[in-house]
């Protein structure tokens, strides 16, 4: 086992020792620093390269700035590596990188995606010269790449992570709340899938684009990889991993230490195992993230469980059973919330009149600024959902941040008055419809709790009824603004469960309203 752990030390310092002569040959001082800090080098050999770089640092203005440029001039893998016989691996290590939902940006920050995709690719490509990756093709905001190595792959793979945190966004993306910073994480900017998987290939000469292309088995287990991922962190198959740590067993206590030699400071993530299509049995799989992004381990748990085959409490032919009569797919599983808010005739406050349709643009208005989805309209009814078929990660602040919208517009002369029911829990999104024309859809306990929260403020003229599902989801703040009118029954997992009713609204009287003695709401009746 010494020796095992010698020699994994003595590879991890060869390998940092190649890094750095290649960042100084291409007089990239800052690659080299940071490099140089984030190894395990002896002391004598560190305090080699460290007297090089102030050297270098110190004579800067007298070296010619061509050399400090050499890096811009040759940013992509399409100049920097040319169609020769080194790109035709037999085996090699597949990356797929993709933008997390980034069709929703483009909609809703297009100047912003605009100049974000250009940090983007710039973030890639630097990072793949850098270890040496050979760009096979990029689709949209989607790269594929080959690495001759896993360990060149992974570190490819977390440097994007860091650089990307690290980047100078546009501010009209920072803007939206997604994408803003957030110490949790940390998160900031873009979230950027990466899948890697290692494995025999086949090449060939694309004549169109004269680069070569891979194929086989190991390309499309790469690519599922990253769809089976979560933005901001890396998946790996348990066959990149073992190759990268040779001498540790995955299995082993010290794993992971053995990784940290080779790949720096690391975190693991176990995934479920990732089903291939053609495959017989699942891969088995791990999440890879920088330690620095520590903070991002509890979110990426959550939405890694969310995945799961048995998220919703069965198996994957159960739910096919259940969904097939309606054609129905399900493909998005979230907690969220869900709110329906209807429009009455009724004039809130003021004698002048106010045309309904205006109105309703009004609320849709409240929905976009609050970064939720308008569903549906159907007359003067209206239902707004948050992270169910786009991402909200503060879906419960938003969802009542839409709350806060509604009530200035109702302080407004002519507003008419507006019903809302809000509920949070898990839903369950996707396309219905058997025919080329589908529709996506919503629903859930939390779903047709909103519609009876509707109806009953409605009935009790509350602005706003609220409940849970979620346990714990609601901060000091947002309880102070609320209060308890009533409880529920519902069935929730196949049992029977209390449910407080509240009210959101300041200025109104404590309503009183009925105590459904047994409510029960399951999904297949929904």
């Amino acid at each position: 086992t010494k020796f095992h752990t010698e020699r994994a030390k003595m590879q991890s310092t060869i390998r940092s020792v190649e890094m750095i002569a290649k960042s100084l040959m291409r007089f990239d001082l800052e690659e080299a620093e940071e490099t140089l800090d984030a190894s395990t080098l002896p002391d004598e050999l560190r305090k080699s390269f460290r007297d090089i770089l102030t050297h270098l640092n110190e004579y800067r203005p007298f070296i010619p700035d061509q050399l400090f440029n050499r890096k811009s001039l040759c940013p992509t893998i399409s100049s920097s590596i040319s169609v020769s016989e080194h790109v035709y691996f037999d085996e090699a290590s597949l990356v797929f990188t993709d933008i997390h939902d980034s069709t929703h940006t483009w909609d809703n920050c297009p100047s912003g995606m605009k100049r974000s995709l250009d940090i983007h690719d710039n973030v890639i490509r630097s990072a793949a010269y850098r270890y040496e990756g050979y760009e096979v093709k990029t689709v949209g905001d989607t790269f594929m790449l080959a690495f001759e190595n896993c360990v060149d792959a992974c570190r490819f793979g977390l440097t994007v992570q860091e650089r990307l945190l690290n980047s100078k966004w546009p501010k009209d993306l920072t803007d939206l709340s997604f994408y803003a910073w957030d110490n949790d994480g940390p998160w900031c900017g873009l979230r950027v899938r990466i899948g890697v998987h290692h494995g025999a290939v086949t090449t060939k000469l694309n004549e169109v684009t004269q680069r070569i292309d891979y194929f086989g088995d190991t390309v499309n287990t790469a690519s599922r990889m990253e769809r089976e991922c979560v933005g901001g962190s890396m998946a790996v198959t348990s066959k990149v991993l073992q190759l990268v740590a040779p001498s540790h067993d995955l299995d082993d206590d010290d794993f992971e230490t053995g990784l940290c030699e080779m790949l720096g400071a690391v975190l693991m993530i176990p995934m479920d195992g990732v089903s291939l299509k053609g495959s017989p049995s699942p891969v088995d799989g791990f999440v890879l993230i920088p330690e620095a992004h520590g903070g991002r381990r509890q979110f990426i748990e959550e939405q890694l469980f969310l995945d799961r085959n048995d998220r919703n409490g069965m198996s994957t032919m159960e739910k096919a059973q259940l969904y097939s009569k309606l054609g129905a797919e399900v493909s998005h599983v979230s907690n969220g919330s869900y709110c329906k808010a209807d429009i009455v005739s009724e004039l809130y406050t003021g004698e002048s009149f106010c045309d309904i349709n205006e109105v309703v643009l009004r609320v849709m208005s409240a929905a976009v600024r609050s970064e939720g989805v308008l569903m549906s309209v159907q007359g003067s009814t209206l239902d707004v959902s948050w992270n169910i078929s786009r991402p909200c990660v503060n879906y419960i602040e938003n969802s009542f941040k839409f709350l806060e919208l509604l009530r200035e517009m109702q302080s407004k002369p002519g507003f008419f008055n507006t019903f809302v029911g809000l509920s949070n829990g898990l839903m369950y999104g996707g396309t219905l419809g058997r025919t080329k024309q589908r529709f996506f859809t919503v629903h859930g306990t939390c779903v047709a709790l909103a519609s009876s929260l509707l109806a009953q403020a409605a009935t009790t003229k509350t602005l706003c009824l609220y409940c849970s599902l979620i346990p714990n989801s609601i901060d000091d703040e947002l309880e102070d603004k609320m209060e308890h009118v009533t409880d529920w029954k519902i069935r929730q997992d196949g049992e029977m469960m209390n449910v407080s009713v509240f009210q959101f609204d300041s200025r109104s009287r404590a309503v009183s309203l009925p105590l459904l003695k047994e409510a029960v709401w399951t999904d297949e009746s929904i």
